[in-house]
Formats: C-alpha cells, sequence, structure tokens
C-alpha cells in the first residue's frame, strides 16, 4: 500500500511555490507518487484594487493575461517532475486560492498538499492570512507547509 500515492502542488509563480515543488518531486519520487500541479487564477476583482474602474475589455485583458501567466507556471513545473521522471498532471482553476486548494484536494482525493508557506500575495496575506495557513485548517488531507 502506497501511503502518498498522490501529490497536489498548489503554484503561484514565486520562488516559494518553485522549493515546495522541489520538495514534492523529491517525496513523489521516494513514494512512486503522482504530482497533480494547480495553479488558481485570481478573479480580475481580487487583483485590481483601489479607486480605478476598468472598462471590459481591459478587464478581459487582464484575465487573458492571469490565465497565460497560470498556463507558464504549470508547464514550466510540468517539465521540471517529467525531467525528473514524475508522473504528473494538471490542473487550472478560478477564485480564491485557498477555497480552490482544498476544494481540489478533496476533489482528487489526494493524500498530500504540499504548499510554500508563502507566495506571491503580501497584501492579501497580511488581511486574510496566508493561504497556507487557511489551507492547513480546512483540507481534509494532510499539509506539508514548506517554510522559506
Amino acid at each position: 500500500m502506497n501511503l502518498i500515492g498522490k501529490i497536489l502542488v498548489p503554484l503561484d509563480g514565486s520562488e516559494y511555490s518553485e522549493k515546495a515543488l522541489n520538495y514534492a518531486i523529491g517525496l513523489s519520487k521516494k513514494f512512486s507518487s503522482e504530482i497533480i500541479l494547480f495553479h488558481v487564477v485570481q478573479s480580475t476583482a481580487a487583483v485590481v484594487t483601489g479607486p480605478e474602474v476598468l472598462g471590459p475589455s481591459l478587464l478581459l485583458d487582464l484575465r487573458k493575461r492571469l490565465e497565460e501567466n497560470g498556463q507558464n507556471i504549470l508547464s514550466s513545473a510540468e517539465a521540471k517532475a517529467k525531467e525528473a521522471g514524475v508522473k504528473t498532471s494538471f490542473e487550472m482553476d478560478y477564485g480564491n486560492p485557498a477555497d480552490k486548494i482544498v476544494s481540489m484536494a478533496r476533489e482528487k482525493n489526494v493524500d498530500l498538499v504540499v504548499i510554500a508557506d508563502r507566495g506571491l500575495g503580501s497584501v492579501a496575506r497580511f488581511f486574510l492570512g496566508s493561504v497556507a495557513n487557511q489551507v492547513s485548517h480546512h483540507a481534509s488531507c494532510p499539509v506539508l507547509i514548506i517554510k522559506s
């Protein structure tokens, strides 16, 4: 019986999430686990703060750029994991990162979430608490938080 069959690795493109990916690759090789790479595109309303009002075309362009960035993050991580000989798949979703990570972990029936203790969202972390903290409190599986 494999104790760690599936590992979910949330990625935001930060050096910290890269560190979590490296750790997950090591675990995956040790336990012959599959890694599910996951990126959450935050809603454009969460990205745009302040009194500025953006028109629909600018919001669509911003969303498109965020999606392209997410695809690039996932493609790069997938190439790195495959180069290490690790079985991978990837998913992208839209919304609140902590909520989506918890949902994905449950939906994919993962055995472990490997997540960085910090990422790109320092302002949101200050007001809302870190994504890793929220995931660790709400996930239905163990969560390994990789310290920066």
